[in-house]
């Protein structure tokens, strides 16, 4: 099955769907992001991003792996702010709520797979595209990222160590400082 992030009748390729996830007091807070292009020469400079802050939390100790994540279950019917959990919201032009929507994430043997099904608006310049409507996404997840803010190694480790083992992880940090714990599928 192909990758594929559809707004009404318009397919997009899914070109990066991975899950991120940060550390708030007692819990990990875990998000989405998938990103589209399109092949159609009508829609080549759309570049469409579905993404999630939190879909879901999970405590120190419930989880063996990054994987024992799934399997997710969400509904939501409200256009809810990206703070109120759970929420996503859908990027063309301007990010929009996504709206009475069900989301599920999946475990398929050692991949997850993200699924979701909702409604959204597209502020576009003609009337083709607007309010309500359908979108669809469908999209293994290729990565986790662990966002652990200006930290050292060390503190980073620190930070995740009570929710994921260290094993599956790898520290990266960027030119200022900003360190994060990557996990891709063993290979």
């Amino acid at each position: 099955m192909s990758d594929l992030l559809r707004i009404a009748d318009q397919d997009f390729s899914v070109s990066d769907s991975r899950l991120e996830a940060f550390v708030a007091r007692d819990r990990l807070c875990w998000g989405f992001v998938v990103q589209a292009k399109s092949d159609s020469p009508d829609f080549e400079h759309w570049e469409p991003q579905v993404s999630s802050d939190v879909f879901t939390e999970s405590k120190s100790g419930t989880l063996t792996s990054w994987l024992d994540l799934a399997p997710v279950r969400q509904e939501w019917a409200d256009r809810n702010d990206t703070d109120v959990c759970p929420s996503a919201s859908l990027y063309v032009f301007e990010h929009n709520p996504v709206y009475a929507c069900s989301l599920e994430l999946q475990r398929n043997s050692a991949q997850l797979r993200l699924s979701l099904s909702g409604k959204c608006d597209v502020n576009y310049r003609d009337d083709y595209f607007g309010e309500n409507l359908s979108i669809e996404v469908d999209a293994a997840i290729s990565s986790l990222q662990l966002l652990c803010g200006k930290r050292s190694r060390t503190e980073a480790e620190a930070l995740v160590r009570p929710f994921l083992p260290l094993e599956e992880l790898e520290f990266s940090q960027d030119e200022s400082g900003v360190a994060v714990m990557l996990a891709r599928y063993a290979e």
